[in-house]
């Protein structure tokens, strides 16, 4: 029965609804209905906000909004006292004496050529209808990113709102023009970026509106901590948010406040939530430092009680909030900073509202640069470290270091701090009760050890290094060997598994390697059995066809510890190409799959040079005989282009030798001939592989570019089969050769093949 009485009851307010009168609510020029709604007591201000209105002004018992036909038709049902209301309007004369956005730029232009030392214009992006978004620093170096605190003043983001950008204007000139002559000023100047955003919504501010050209709240606009809705009006994220958050998000502003008009009052986080910012004391207190040289602002005690200053929802509740975002994301404390009832005052008044907010604004600055500061290093190299965490026991807000430099500053009310300065990499370090005060500044510099795991990789059985070997921290990062045959990892603290792999050899790994600082593991890898074959069959592939098929007989019968394929494809649109390596046993994995579109060509090393489309599973062989036919298979599956298969070869990795397994004969006879070298470009060694069809007298010799002999690395009879040689890239007298092109000849079998290498220093 109750359910059935709520229903009725929801069902009567719904009808209600729908035939409610609109016609005393006029609309603005986007539909919606500015009103204010009568609250009878505080609570009801967080009603409404669960109710879903986006609240612009709570004042004199009245919320101030602007309300969907929906949501107005809503709350006439439920009972709400709404009456219309008329936005403030504001007379031409009063328009025209302020600074529209044609102005401003005009005078940031005049003072940047006046003082081009110690200011920079820049563009954070553009408006709706193309305005700029000026940015605007003054510092005494403004071109040098240094170890400074960076301090923010925003303005406009209402465009109704104009006070804050004539604010912003006056401290520029303040700052400019005593540059040099007032002491105080100077030194704020060279040990701050004082930054200035003063006009952050140009479209709305023409028009005399508070929305954007869009009709969008932009302080609603920004995303909301929680990750949830911001209800703005228009779906995605204005431009001129975007800009601002693309622009701010890689700086490190300590301290910043966006000036509003309608209320007088310092408004601090959070704005979205009734829980407290972690830095809600510092908030509170930094709020308080502003108001209290603001004697209006800090004897508004009838609007709010707290000397002129109010945690945001506790005042109302705002999803989508500037300060909120900046808070949230950059950890840079933002003030909403509410300096009049009035949102366009006469421009008589601005000398007025200058003096009250001059000595706060330069308080703001200030502030910006007490507490703890300093820079975050390297300690090996000494290089700056770009956003090493510092973590404050006790309050779950961390900051960052800065790019550049690597400076960091935390604002702390006054007391004794544990303080923890991290980054991935390195290994933390923490600083116990660490005096901070409020109203000065503590130097703590820091120099962080990197979490390094190095070593080196060698042949076991001759001791020499091994270049372009990989050794890997398992999921996390690898590095590949130099010509000593080194490697260094940085990685997180933690515990892994490091593997080391490299071309010929036995892969390695070695679980629960602790890494917390310096670690040194080295590798000796066996050196593994090399097979290489090849087929130089050219074989055209039809357009849009089908499959084409070569064969390609192992002789050994090894199990697989690593394999190598090369393919030769001439396609001028391998976008078109498929290409599959089938095992002896039936198993493929896909090389290539219709990438590259309009490139030519696939020539190369599968998994070397060339990606295989079945990277992932690119392990599937191991462990599997080598015995058999291997068949590489293509495929054009588009018409207007051919191709051609000028050959493949691959190559077999194993423990094992197979010689006892062989067979008595072979289905095909083996040609005599050179095979490869590798690698190719070589630095340190190479080896050179190459197969026989019978035994005979063999002579392998390197030579130089201009036909002479530099070492001859066989020269005698050889079994037939496949045989490998390493090259140690000198020459007859032991010395190391110079790097440059090298030719390897083969004479065998009544026969000579001739190939190139590649030796790089």
């Amino acid at each position: 029965m109750k359910r059935m009485f709520c229903a009725l009851s929801l069902l009567a307010v719904a009808t209600a609804a729908l035939s409610a009168d609109l016609s005393n609510y006029p609309a603005d020029r986007w539909g919606r209905h500015p009103v204010r709604i009568a609250v009878e007591k505080h609570s009801d201000v967080y009603r409404l906000s669960e109710q879903g209105v986006s609240i612009e002004n709570y004042r004199g018992g009245w919320a101030e909004a602007a309300l969907s036909d929906a949501k107005l038709q809503e709350l006439l049902a439920l009972g709400w006292t709404v009456e219309p209301r008329t936005r403030e309007q504001v007379s031409p004369d009063i328009v025209a004496a302020y600074h529209n956005h044609a102005w401003l730029t005009a005078k940031l232009d005049s003072v940047h050529a006046q003082y081009p030392a110690i200011t920079r214009k820049v563009s954070m992006g553009t408006s709706v209808q193309g305005r700029q978004l000026w940015a605007f620093l003054v510092t005494d170096n403004p071109t040098v990113d240094e170890h400074e605190a960076e301090v923010r003043f925003a303005a406009t983001i209402h465009g109704d709102e104009p006070v804050g950008t004539e604010m912003c204007i006056g401290m520029i000139d303040s700052l400019t023009q005593c540059y040099g002559s007032v002491a105080a000023i100077t030194d704020l100047v060279n040990s701050r970026e004082i930054w200035f955003a003063p006009m952050l919504n140009p479209d709305g501010n023409n028009a005399v509106n508070r929305e954007n050209a869009n009709g969008e709240d932009l302080n609603r606009d920004f995303p909301v901590p929680d990750g949830g809705s911001n209800g703005g009006y228009v779906n995605g994220t204005e431009v001129e948010v975007t800009s601002f958050i693309n622009f701010w998000t890689g700086k490190r502003v300590v301290l910043s406040l966006n000036f509003h008009g309608g209320a007088l009052v310092a408004n601090y986080p959070w704005d979205y939530t009734y829980t407290l910012c972690p830095d809600n004391a510092l908030a509170r207190e930094v709020s308080l430092g502003y108001s209290r040289l603001n004697s209006p602002m800090y004897n508004n005690t009838s609007a709010f009680p707290d000397s002129g200053v109010t945690n945001g929802a506790a005042w109302y509740v705002v999803r989508g909030g500037l300060q909120d975002w900046s808070y949230h994301v950059t950890s840079g404390l933002d003030i909403t900073m509410e300096i009049g009832n009035t949102k366009w005052p006469s421009a008589g008044t601005l000398p007025t509202y200058w003096n009250d907010n001059r000595a706060s604004m330069l308080y703001f600055i200030r502030q910006a640069g007490w507490g703890v500061q300093g820079v975050v290093t390297d300690s090996l190299t000494g290089i700056p470290i770009n956003r090493a965490q510092l973590d404050v026991a006790g309050i779950a807000k961390p900051v960052h270091s800065d790019s550049a430099v690597g400076d960091y500053h935390r604002m702390l009310m006054t007391g004794n701090y544990d303080l923890t300065f991290s980054k991935p990499g390195y290994a933390s370090k923490t600083f116990a009760n660490v005096r901070v005060k409020l109203d000065s500044v503590t130097n703590l510099d820091v120099q962080l050890s990197p979490i390094l795991l190095s070593g080196t990789v060698t042949d076991s059985a001759t001791a020499l290094p091994i270049y372009g070997a990989v050794v890997e921290v398992v999921g996390v990062k690898s590095d590949t060997t130099d010509a000593a045959g080194h490697y260094s990892i940085q990685a997180p603290q933690g515990s892994y598994t490091v593997a080391c792999r490299a071309t010929g050899y036995e892969t390695r790994s070695v679980a629960g390697v602790a890494l917390n600082g310096m670690v040194a593991l080295d590798f000796a890898l066996g050196g593994l059995n090399l097979f290489g074959y090849e087929a130089h069959d050219t074989i055209n592939i039809p357009d849009n066809g089908a499959w084409i098929v070569d064969s390609i007989y192992v002789d050994r019968n090894v199990a697989i510890s690593d394999y190598r394929a090369y393919v030769n494809i001439t396609h001028t649109y391998k976008g078109d190409l498929a290409v599959r390596l089938f095992h002896p046993g039936g198993d493929s994995v896909r090389l290539h799959q219709r990438t590259g579109g309009a490139a030519d060509n696939i020539v190369g090393w599968y998994p070397d040079s060339v990606r295989p489309a079945d990277s992932l599973r690119w392990n599937a062989f191991y462990g599997q005989s080598a015995l058999g036919w291997w068949t590489l298979r293509a495929k054009d599956y588009a018409s207007g282009y051919i191709g051609r298969l000028n050959g493949w070869a691959l190559e077999i990795f194993s423990t094992q030798t197979g010689l006892a397994e062989l067979p008595v004969e072979r289905p095909l006879p083996v040609r005599t001939e050179l095979f490869y070298s590798r690698p190719n470009p070589a630095r340190d060694q190479a080896t050179i592989s190459y197969q026989l069809a019978r035994p005979g007298p063999v002579r392998l010799t390197v030579y130089n570019v201009a036909g002479q002999a530099v070492r001859t690395l066989v020269d005698g009879r050889c079994a037939a089969g496949h045989h490998s040689v390493r090259w140690d890239g000198r020459d007859g007298r032991g010395e190391r050769v110079v790097a440059g092109v090298y030719l390897y000849r083969l004479e065998a079998g009544g026969t000579a093949r001739t190939n190139k290498l590649v030796v790089v220093r």
